[in-house]
């Protein structure tokens, strides 16, 4: 059975010795971060070094190699100065979305606004809007729809946050502050068939493009 604890003990002491007190943050997004990781989920795990180059991205693959299912990890990795460059939008996301291992993001976080969460808002409702629009007219594909109701959880949180002032991680958490439409996207269930479900989803887009 897969110990994501292990795993992660195994990933930090391999980072650490490739690069020592270059590391400035080591976290954990994702699934695995919310508490909503299923055994095939993959390891979305943050590095953010002093600052990074070439070398550094070749060095953390070579220290990585060795890793017990490598195959699982992914994430992020950046030098720390061009993560607080990240635009607005979606660097609320990522903070909101990572759970710190060593380290904390908190002097980045602080420096984010009303406007960045507005701005991650409707940046990521005018990607499920154009998403389902596009499914509606050409893929109808019920995978593509699995991928728009994950974007629109994102949107979510930070249509939720506007609000109400929470910034809440888990679907979990939102849909017990939500009901109707907002709830089953939160819980990833809408009714009907597909053509229901997208039109529920593209009205939901829609009106937050127009009213945010």
């Amino acid at each position: 059975m897969f110990k994501p604890d292990d795993y992660l003990a195994a990933w930090r002491a391999a980072v650490t010795a490739a690069f020592g007190s270059r590391v400035r943050f080591l976290g954990i997004q994702g699934s695995f971060a919310r508490g909503e990781a299923r055994e095939e989920s993959d390891v979305d795990a943050v590095l953010v070094l002093d600052t990074l180059s070439p070398a550094d991205a070749l060095a953390c693959r070579a220290a990585l190699a060795g890793l017990q299912e490598r195959e699982r990890l992914c994430g992020f990795v950046s030098g720390w100065d061009e993560l607080a460059r990240w635009p607005g939008g979606e660097l609320w996301q990522f903070c909101l979305d990572t759970e710190p291992l060593f380290g904390s993001l908190e002097p980045i976080a602080a420096r984010l606004t009303e406007r960045d969460i507005r701005e991650s808002a409707l940046s990521c409702a005018g990607a499920v809007y154009h998403g389902c629009v596009h499914n509606l007219l050409h893929e109808r594909s019920e995978a593509v729809f699995d991928g728009l109701m994950k974007s629109a959880f994102f949107a979510l949180r930070a249509v939720h946050a506007l609000r109400t002032g929470e910034s809440l991680r888990t679907r979990a958490a939102l849909a017990g502050r939500l009901s109707g439409t907002e709830r089953g996207i939160a819980l990833r269930r809408l009714p009907g068939g597909l053509d229901e479900r997208s039109a529920a989803l593209l009205s939901w887009a829609g009106q937050c493009l127009r009213t945010l």
